[in-house]
């Protein structure tokens, strides 16, 4: 999380320069695409994402429009699949593995989404 402000802040820094140097106003910028902000919270420059990262990765999800189905099933797809490798599944050993894996990173997700009646659930046939 501390990574995703880090990077949020870089990249409005970065548009603060470019609104300076161009004579830019903010209301003619363009919005960050739904894709970039995905990448922002889940993407391999923020190591350090967890559920809730991926659950708000899942939100942005909602955001997109009806003519974006299929970017928009690909991103769900990509986001699942991120969060599933983003724990060491080979670490979870022990005499309970299945409470091991709770803890990882896809479970966590999986709880929050499911609590939340999050739309954006993926049909376990898919993964």
């Amino acid at each position: 999380a501390h990574e995703t402000l880090r990077n949020l802040a870089d990249k409005e820094s970065a548009l603060l320069s470019r609104k300076k140097h161009s004579n830019l106003s903010f209301d003619s910028m363009p919005p960050i695409p739904c894709e970039e902000l995905i990448q922002l919270y889940i993407g391999d420059k923020n190591r350090n994402s967890d559920e809730q990262d991926f659950k708000k990765a899942l939100d942005l999800l909602q955001l997109m429009g009806e003519a974006e189905i299929d970017q928009k099933e690909h991103l769900k797809l990509m986001i699942w699949c991120k969060a599933i490798l983003r724990d060491n599944w080979s670490s979870f050993h022990g005499s309970n593995p299945l409470d091991s894996a709770r803890q990882a990173v896809f479970f966590k997700t999986v709880q929050l989404a499911y609590s939340q009646v999050n739309v954006c659930m993926i049909p376990f046939k898919l993964i």
